[in-house]
């Protein structure tokens, strides 16, 4: 005990000691505990001093005695004067301890880290003393969001080119249409003047000329064939203009059957050909040519994909407002890489020399054009199923025609 000046100064000067290095332990625990901490933690006073923890100058590369005079120092220039002004908001008070600030940090060797700071005042009875500010270092994040930004950014760039590629693609499809429909009709112009040519020479030998039994026979079957071949000169000259046809409101249940003597023709002996078609009238929007050519080019190439006996199956019924069409073979069926381009023009698998590769890409021209939708279902040795759904107009009635059917009751050839 030490006796103080005054009558009632005493020191026990023990006690005092082992407050001290109470409070010299803690000490050294908090710094050491600042030091091994993973964030930089800065210390800047009002008066200009300032201090960090250890992981400062080691994650900063720099050697432990290392103090620069002012903490900007090791911001990376072109943020300086940003972290000049955030530093200043905190010490205000403009700038809450909620309120991240990021910027990068040059290390001694160069390398730029980003770091993510957030500042709290030290007051004293109301007066801003200090500033603490914690960081952590978010490169690795930042980095990782510019790396998802710069993928979703290609990402973008490609499907807009792999838009463009289809929709150029799409314009270069019509184009190749246009111009076979343009060239198809010429050729069936041409073709239909030498008809008329054979047609009046037959005429002339059917008025002039003496004909036994047989040769009246084959007159009579020169001009079924002639007859045959100017329908389908009529059919070839109004699929070529269809481009130009103004669409009009007609039943597909009435055209369908009305094609059963031509599907008939284009479907070899051994394969069975069934038509199932409502007795509805079903109305679309369309021209009746496009229509035909449709449902005879799905005929015809389901009859290619049959080999030997089969059966193919065309049928036209209501469902949920469209006009369902639908063409079902017991061919060969199709894999994948196949169904992939089976719309694309002049594509085939067919031998060359019989086949030009645009009967599908045809009905897939009309059926884009109507606003219809077409699907393909079909599996190697399985056969094949192709679907239209036809959104339809009006209001569907019963059919007048002669030759209506019940649904249940197929057509067969």
């Amino acid at each position: 005990m030490v006796e103080g000046c005054g009558p009632d100064t005493e020191f026990d000067v023990d006690a005092l000691r082992a407050t001290i290095q109470s409070l010299t332990n803690d000490m050294a625990l908090l710094r050491n505990a600042l030091d091994h901490s993973s964030d930089f933690v800065f210390f800047v006073e009002t008066s200009g001093d300032w201090h960090t923890n250890e992981t400062v100058t080691r994650r900063m590369g720099y050697d432990l005695d290392y103090h620069p005079d002012d903490p900007l120092d090791v911001v990376h220039p072109d943020d300086r004067d940003f972290a000049a002004g955030a530093m200043a908001e905190i010490f205000s008070g403009t700038r809450t301890e909620y309120d991240p600030v990021e910027v990068r940090l040059v290390r001694a060797d160069g390398t730029v880290l980003t770091y993510e700071f957030l500042g709290r005042r030290v007051e004293d009875e109301a007066t801003t003393v200090a500033v603490v500010l914690t960081g952590r270092d978010v490169t690795e994040i930042r980095a990782a969001r510019a790396a998802i930004l710069e993928h979703e950014r290609r990402r973008d760039e490609l499907e807009v080119a792999t838009k463009q590629a289809r929709l150029d693609a799409r314009l270069q499809q019509a184009q190749r249409l246009e111009s076979l429909s343009r060239l198809g009709a010429g050729v069936a112009h041409d073709f239909n003047n030498l008809l008329g040519v054979v047609q009046n020479h037959l005429l002339v030998v059917e008025r002039h000329g003496v004909l036994d039994d047989r040769g009246t026979e084959s007159l009579g079957a020169a001009r079924e064939a002639l007859d045959l071949a100017g329908d389908l000169i009529r059919r070839l000259l109004q699929f070529g203009d269809s481009a130009d046809c103004a669409p009009e409101p007609f039943d597909v249940a009435a055209a369908t059957r009305d094609l059963h003597a031509l599907l008939a023709l284009a479907t070899p002996p051994e394969v069975d050909l069934d038509l199932v078609v409502s007795d509805e009238a079903i109305v679309i929007l369309a021209t009746r040519g496009e229509w035909e050519q449709i449902v005879l080019n799905l005929v015809l190439n389901s009859a290619e994909a049959i080999s030997g006996p089969g059966g193919i199956t065309v049928s036209v019924e209501l469902d949920d407002g469209h006009a369902r069409l639908r063409v079902t073979d017991t061919g060969r069926g199709m894999p994948h890489h196949i169904r992939e381009r089976a719309f694309d023009p002049f594509f085939t698998t067919k031998a060359t020399a019989n086949a030009s590769g645009l009967g599908l890409s045809t009905v897939y021209a009309f059926v884009q054009r109507a606003g219809a939708d077409i699907t393909i279902d079909s599996e190697p040795g399985n056969g094949t199923v192709v679907t239209i759904a036809w959104p339809t107009v009006g209001s569907p009635q019963r059919s007048t025609s002669a030759d209506s059917l019940t649904s249940a009751t197929p057509i067969r050839s």
